[in-house]
């Protein structure tokens, strides 16, 4: 997975910015809820984004919307970088060679909190936020998407994660747009040493 974390980090450094206030949306709700945040793309121009799929212990849910399917169902990790603050949680493998991760800026206090898709020109966005990428990494038909908008929401962070997401993410060749919805449940919690954070802390 480090050819996809390496993709994501340079994500959340790219140009724009985005500093919206995004509103939470219910824990237990499943229905497609898109807050009030800035967008770079019309929700006309983009398929419906599909509400979020049933939580399951230990695994990364994607359901998504779009020419390309993306929906997967996959084990998840999830980490902690100290320097800089960061959650990463991935999932990856299957006869596919698929792999997501999801990045999130944290905040020193309440982490259980939304996490909007944020850009900003150099280094790390003010947080909370998130990045997200989606890469297939084996074979001749490698294809790479980067999250556009959007936003994570963590419900639990203690020894473990929960939360879910509905993020819009694009194509980096051919600028296709897919919408995803995903949900991770009871993904316990790893402390990633100073080595393991130093391509994420190089950037800022």
């Amino acid at each position: 997975m480090k050819r996809i974390t390496i993709l994501v980090v340079a994500a959340a450094a790219c140009t724009g910015q985005s500093d919206a206030d995004v509103a939470s949306t219910p824990a237990d709700s499943t229905e497609s809820v898109v807050p009030d945040f800035v967008t770079f793309v019309d929700s006309s121009e983009l398929p419906t984004m599909p509400g979020y799929p049933a939580a399951r212990s230990g695994m990364l849910q994607v359901v998504s919307a779009g020419d390309t399917d993306l929906s997967r169902s996959i084990a998840a990790t999830a980490s902690v970088c100290t320097t800089p603050s960061m959650l990463i949680l991935s999932a990856g493998g299957g006869d596919d060679s698929w792999g997501y991760i999801l990045l999130m800026q944290l905040p020193e206090s309440d982490r259980e909190v939304v996490y909007p898709l944020a850009h900003v020109d150099r280094g790390f966005p003010v947080p909370p936020a998130s990045a997200i990428g989606v890469e297939r990494v084996s074979g001749d038909a490698g294809s790479a998407y980067q999250g556009l908008q959007g936003f994570a929401e963590v419900t639990d962070f203690s020894e473990t994660l929960s939360g879910r997401f509905q993020i819009t993410v694009r194509q980096i060749i051919t600028e296709e747009y897919v919408q995803l919805a995903g949900s991770f449940s009871d993904i316990e919690i790893h402390q990633r040493t100073a080595e393991e954070c130093l391509p994420a802390a190089a950037i800022n």
